[in-house]
């Protein structure tokens, strides 16, 4: 099985270029994804952004709240998102031919 690469995250603000980045990346062979949205998101980490962003009464462009979170809040969140990222979850991104390409001990 081929090593873990390290994942590339793709930010911006709206109208940035980002989804221009985003479609040449996917074009030369990047997986970005097994669903995604018409501006080539991922919905499984667009899901777990609006989440987190719910959880601490922000919004995509509103993220003041965000700073003024406390740490155990800022650790619970970040746990829930490493469950989502590391567990079953996951498997809506990978998608369904990822998963018997898995050795069972790594599930």
């Amino acid at each position: 099985m081929a090593e873990p690469v390290s994942p590339i995250i793709v930010a911006g603000m709206h109208r940035s270029g980002t989804t221009l980045l985003s479609n040449i990346l996917q074009r030369s062979g990047l997986f970005m994804g097994n669903r995604q949205d018409s501006h080539g998101e991922a919905f499984f980490f667009l899901r777990l952004n609006e989440w987190i962003l719910s959880q601490t009464h922000c919004s995509w462009d509103n993220v003041r709240q965000f700073d003024a979170m406390d740490n155990f809040t800022r650790r619970q969140l970040v746990r829930v998102a490493q469950r989502h990222i590391n567990g079953i979850r996951r498997f809506s991104f990978l998608g369904p031919g990822c998963f018997s390409a898995i050795p069972a001990s790594k599930r």
